[in-house]
């Protein structure tokens, strides 16, 4: 199975803080270390499989946030400030009628309701940058 980053947020951490988090995600799956047979590789990648973009590039693993609305703020406009923010990190560069997500972070969001609701086999997790919620695979 491949590597998922899952945060869970219970709605009651702004969206400056969460990007923040985020910035850390990234600084940790660009630190590099050297494997076993002495080339430098992202530290996480040694230990956990990725796919390989389709073009080539090497996205870093996802990063799943889901919604708990528990708190007092407002999931709806937390995720988009939080994609804003993130922006840098997760979108891609438009190449010849393709985008390259390399060194990107892909992120998704979705709500606990809808997870409980529909399973993760679900519609449910809408990925930054694109429109609409699809099934995670």
């Amino acid at each position: 199975m491949p590597l998922l980053f899952v945060e869970i947020d219970n709605c009651f951490e702004s969206a400056q803080v969460l990007a923040a988090k985020i910035d850390k995600d990234t600084r940790f799956c660009q630190r590099k270390v050297n494997d076993v047979d002495g080339k430098e590789r992202p530290m996480w990648r040694p230990r956990w499989w990725v796919p390989d973009g389709r073009h080539g590039d090497q996205p870093h693993p996802p990063l799943l946030l889901v919604f708990n609305r528990v708190g007092p703020r407002n999931p709806n406009t937390v995720i988009a400030q939080l994609a804003e923010l993130t922006q840098r990190h997760w979108q891609g560069a438009a190449h010849d009628g393709f985008h390259m997500y390399d060194g990107r972070l892909p992120i998704m969001v979705t709500g606990m309701k809808q997870l409980l609701e529909h399973g993760s086999a679900g519609a449910i997790f809408r990925r930054f940058g694109r429109p609409q919620a699809r099934p995670a695979a």
